[in-house]
């Protein structure tokens, strides 16, 4: 084997094993961090999504239900660290909007109505917040997700049914027609606050997702690049990359025009889209290390090898499609092909080596 192709063959093992332990931890241990942030995102879109109060329990349900994949992206964790403690921030004080809202009809109605006394739910609901605060500020997104679909939930939901309970029949109350008329119009008005609050919150999440998608381009450059030094071209992650680059020059557009309704769109289908960038981009690393590959196995005709490996790509681009919204499990077989594909490159690569070192010179 020439020396120049024994390197390549070496680099190539050695940065594939890196890939399939990347692959390992994130498919066995902890959702990573790009899906997490994806589902801070997705969270606080699926909120603002009414501006209905009685439906929130319900988007909160639907939150936890939401398909969580694991999916391994390559972004430092210093990006990882601040976006994702940024989004969690931000999917607090969305809550604290409907919190707020809440607890202002409880004292509206304590006002104009003093027999009706609701200030236990009330407390409830600030001792929640006071909660998840701490959990948000440290950056603990699962127990704070936890919380919120349980002890919050639960909360809001007795809340919510009795603010309803008096607000459907004021007739019993025997409210003079100007109280009834004062007490509706200041509803009226803790409503628009509310859904001001919530607007606030969709831009502020916004400008987080618009920061993490230039880190995670970021973060593919080098990966590029430092693949591109060992002679390992992602040649299908250019395009990617512009893809994603446009996505946020776009995004950033609709931050400072502040049309929420064209933010929450774009972010609800980003979100949709986020799966298919991450398998695209892996598979356009595997595809630079099988083409490194290639003219060795034909060498030592084992190309049987790099054919086994491109029907295991071939399934994950077939289960990749853009715009597709994975089910459960589904978006699994697609990772459990990539990181298939990785290992059995990883143990063809090996054997290429070991045949390579047969036909080296003796000494």
């Amino acid at each position: 084997m020439k020396l120049g192709r024994w390197i390549v063959m070496l680099i190539v093992i050695v940065t594939l094993a890196g890939f399939v332990m990347a692959i390992d931890n994130s498919t066995h241990d902890n959702t990573t961090r790009h899906n997490n942030f994806s589902r801070n995102i997705i969270q606080n879109v699926a909120h603002n999504t009414t501006t209905t109060h009685n439906n929130f329990s319900r988007n909160i349900i639907q939150n936890n239900t939401h398909n969580q994949i694991k999916n391994n992206i390559t972004i430092s964790a210093a990006d990882d660290n601040a976006t994702q403690k940024l989004a969690l921030g931000v999917r607090y004080d969305n809550l604290n909007c409907k919190v707020n809202f809440t607890n202002t009809q409880i004292d509206l109605l304590k006002l104009y109505i003093p027999t009706v006394d609701q200030t236990a739910n009330k407390d409830k609901l600030i001792s929640d917040m006071n909660i998840l605060r701490i959990y948000s500020f440290s950056n603990n997104r699962n127990v704070f997700d936890t919380y919120v679909a349980g002890k919050l939930k639960t909360d809001m939901q007795k809340a919510t049914q009795d603010l309803d309970a008096v607000k459907k029949n004021f007739d019993q109350y025997n409210l003079t027609n100007e109280s009834r008329t004062a007490l509706i119009s200041r509803l009226q008005k803790a409503r628009n606050v509310y859904t001001a609050c919530e607007n606030d919150k969709e831009i502020q999440m916004a400008r987080v997702m618009e920061i993490h998608m230039r880190n995670w381009n970021r973060q593919w450059t080098s990966i590029i690049s430092k693949l591109s030094e060992k002679n390992i071209t992602m040649e299908d992650a250019i395009g990617l990359q512009a893809e994603i680059e446009a996505k946020s020059e776009k995004l950033k557009i609709l931050i400072a025009s502040g049309k929420v309704a064209q933010i929450r769109e774009f972010m609800q289908t980003y979100h949709d889209s986020q799966l298919y960038y991450a398998a695209k981009f892996e598979i356009a690393r595997l595809k630079g290390y099988r083409n490194a590959l290639e003219p060795l196995a034909e060498e030592y005709k084992m190309s049987d090898k790099i054919h086994a490996i491109d029907e295991k790509i071939a399934e994950a681009e077939n289960l990749t499609r853009r715009g597709h919204n994975y089910a459960d499990g589904e978006f699994s077989n697609t990772w459990s092909n990539i990181k298939s594909a990785g290992k059995d490159m990883q143990e063809a690569a090996k054997e290429i080596n070991s045949e390579g070192t047969k036909h080296q010179p003796k000494k």
